[in-house]
């Protein structure tokens, strides 16, 4: 069973402009409660990246700076 925080709790964590972004987003559904380890893995579970005026390769870039795979997050739009 995993003891992190909730989806919505880590994505508050992020930056201005993502954090909104983010929130505005997530699903509403029981899968928004469940707990998640680290903020890449919030941001991999919270919506589906695919379906965002930004779209996948913007939050594949924000998940891949929080696991430390790009030194930068991508620029807001």
């Amino acid at each position: 069973m995993k003891t992190g925080k909730k989806i919505s709790d880590w994505l508050r964590e992020l930056p201005d402009g993502y954090r909104e972004k983010a929130l505005t987003y997530k699903r509403q559904d029981y899968t928004i409660s469940l707990l998640e380890d680290s903020i890449s893995d919030a941001i991999a579970g919270a919506f589906a990246w695919r379906s965002t005026d930004e779209g996948y390769l913007f939050w594949k870039s924000v998940h891949d700076f929080y696991t430390g795979e790009i030194p930068s997050l991508p620029p807001l739009r």
